[in-house]
């Protein structure tokens, strides 16, 4: 959940600081409860460190015309979201142990029995993270066990690490080397244009090096590479050196915020042009990888796999495979893993992650993998991704890069290709008319324009509800995931503790905390259960309690002085779900923004969970 970054270059060739922060700056979607970053003073290679608690931007304040020098061409850094330890400056990476210094992302799992090893040998520890046992490790196999060299420390460190982890180290003894490590946890190594000066980038994804160059090497499952001016060798888990596969970054794609005041704002009006994007995608029946047509056939049933809002997704496209006489069953990744699972024939496992590189949804995927399924899937938005390299089939969401925490055009597009697994599974099996039905998606879009039109009416029915502690989402049928959904929304930006619920279970417990000051999020669509959840509404405001109804065109709301209501509109065919998502998304942006909140950076969270 970490970013790292790493920059190294020909001596006094360039500035590496400026590299770096930007690097982090790109990167900070990722944890930002503090940064720090690290480097090799070219006059006395001695390390240069700075940490703080303020993020990237605080970073860069300190460093101003500080003691770093300027031709620093060796430098590491990191934005961290805490896992061992408190945010604090004594947490911050980088680490130091005498003349080594690391950064890191994951989690050490054994780092409790490495810590009594190396207290034994005599080495202080200044963090209460597991971080710092990876350096202090590496300081003694470099020293004590007389190894020699930077990166047969390292390999020896990682045969002694068990967890996830991606990590950068230098060292004073070798001022010319970065050697990084990764095992669970993504990796990326730039590639500079400059020949000359010998320059090559370190990052936690691919999109952080974007401001730099646009080709980069992905580094596989327990890779360790030497990086110097002169080049880079990546050896694999037996110490062998390897090549891997330089790739090119898609330069078309817009990172800023351009007009909008954050970039959530902007990718919910992004969805449109990111849903058609995906649609696009679906154009042939290998959509979901080559022969996939011929595994559809003989799909009989599906377990769908995923976390936070990717399980909402598979919520919502629950009914979808039921509705269309497949039985589909959806688990949360993090409880899938150590759950007794029946999986009978024909079953197609489905893992959905946005970054491909979720800890629980990777584990999972890895049970399925050993399991007796008829085959694994993975809808992702990331192609150089884990979860890519480790389905048997794929398909490739095109969201764009979302810098928001909260995800919003990432759970479109995933919705949008549930769709299209609906028809490809039932088009396989000579189920349905793939012409109406691609008409009916390809319609929604367009339908996206005019609910994002009811921007302004939603921000100022936000206003309203600002002092709100507590949130209900209500919702019936199809409605319910999508409730599941905002209320996640609410709680993660906003700071509000909003639960979701089926409108009719209200009165089996619920309804015992409503009040005044409790708000009540009621999703009422035109269907054959309209009037059950206008009644679950009625004993809302029976109650007391504060309504804000989102209903769609000719149902009749209910009149009291307690609901407001928004109309969005017809929301024919597909597109209700769609549709509400985007209301719901707009709500909880606005309701953050009026708070006066960071919306792109809530408290405590992090984008990418490569973590458990």
């Amino acid at each position: 959940m970490c970013g790292i970054a790493g920059f190294i270059a020909a001596p006094n060739s360039t500035n590496g600081l400026d590299t770096v922060l930007t690097l982090l700056t790109n990167q900070e979607y990722r944890g930002y409860d503090s940064a720090g970053v690290v480097g090799i003073d070219p006059t006395n290679n001695t390390l240069v460190r700075e940490r703080t608690c303020d993020g990237v931007r605080g970073l860069a304040q300190m460093t101003e015309g500080s003691h770093f020098p300027t031709h620093c061409c060796v430098m590491i850094g990191h934005t961290r979201w805490a896992t061992h330890g408190k945010p604090s400056i004594r947490n911050a990476h980088p680490h130091i142990s005498e003349g080594l210094a690391v950064v890191h992302n994951g989690i050490i799992e054994n780092h409790e029995v490495l810590r009594t090893f190396l207290i034994e040998k005599g080495y202080t520890f200044t963090s209460d993270t597991d971080t710092e046992v990876i350096v202090h490790l590496t300081q003694y196999h470099l020293v004590w066990s007389s190894h020699g060299d930077l990166l047969t420390a390292v390999q020896h460190t990682v045969d002694q690490l068990e967890g996830a982890f991606a990590f950068e180290i230098i060292a004073e003894s070798e001022p010319e080397h970065i050697v990084v490590a990764r095992r669970g946890n993504p990796l990326v190594i730039g590639i500079g244009e400059n020949v000359l000066r010998g320059e090559f980038y370190i990052a936690s994804d691919a999109f952080a090096l974007s401001s730099h160059t646009t080709q980069y090497v992905v580094l596989n499952d327990n890779d360790i590479a030497d990086i110097s001016p002169h080049g880079y060798t990546i050896y694999d888990t037996d110490g062998m050196e390897v090549v891997r596969e330089i790739r090119t970054y898609n330069m078309q794609e817009r990172t800023g915020k351009g007009e909008y005041a954050y970039f959530m704002l902007k990718e919910i009006y992004e969805q449109p042009d990111a849903m058609r994007n995906t649609l696009m995608k679906s154009v042939g029946v290998n959509a979901f990888g080559p022969h996939s047509p011929r595994i559809f056939e003989h799909v009989e049933q599906l377990h769908i796999v995923a976390c936070g809002t990717s399980y909402y997704a598979a919520r919502t496209a629950q009914q979808w495979f039921i509705d269309m006489g497949i039985p589909c069953n959806v688990h949360m990744a993090s409880e899938y893993r150590y759950s007794r699972v029946l999986v009978r024939p024909g079953t197609l496992f489905v893992a959905i992650s946005q970054s491909g590189e979720t800890a629980d949804t990777l584990a999972a995927l890895q049970k399925a993998n050993g399991s007796a399924y008829l085959s694994t899937l993975g809808i992702c938005n990331s192609d150089e991704s884990s979860l890519v390299r480790a389905a048997n089939y794929t398909f490739i969401t095109q969201a764009g890069h979302e810098q928001s925490v909260a995800s919003t055009k990432a759970f479109t597009t995933q919705l949008t290709a549930l769709r299209l697994l609906v028809l490809a599974i039932t088009r396989a099996k000579g189920w349905c008319d793939e012409d109406a039905y691609m008409g009916e998606l390809f319609a929604i879009p367009q339908r996206m324009e005019p609910l994002l039109g009811l921007n302004t009416v939603i921000r100022e029915a936000a206003r309203r509800y600002l002092n709100v502690q507590s949130a209900f989402f209500i919702g019936r049928g199809d409605m319910y995931p999508i409730a599941l959904e905002g209320a996640l929304k609410l709680k993660e930006i906003a700071y509000i503790h909003a639960e979701a619920y089926p409108a009719g279970e209200l009165k089996h417990g619920p309804l015992a905390l409503i009040d005044p000051h409790m708000l009540i999020v009621a999703l009422v669509t035109d269907d054959d259960i309209t009037e059950k959840t206008l009644s679950n509404v009625q004993e809302v405001i029976a109650r007391g309690g504060q309504v804000v109804l989102f209903i769609e065109q000719g149902v009749l709301p209910p009149v009291s002085d307690s609901v407001h209501t928004i109309n969005l509109g017809l929301l024919p065919g597909m597109s209700k779900q769609f549709l509400t998502t985007i209301a719901l998304q707009l709500f909880a942006y606005h309701v953050a923004d009026l708070k006066g909140l960071d919306v792109d950076r809530p408290r405590n969270l992090a984008k990418s969970v490569t973590v458990e």
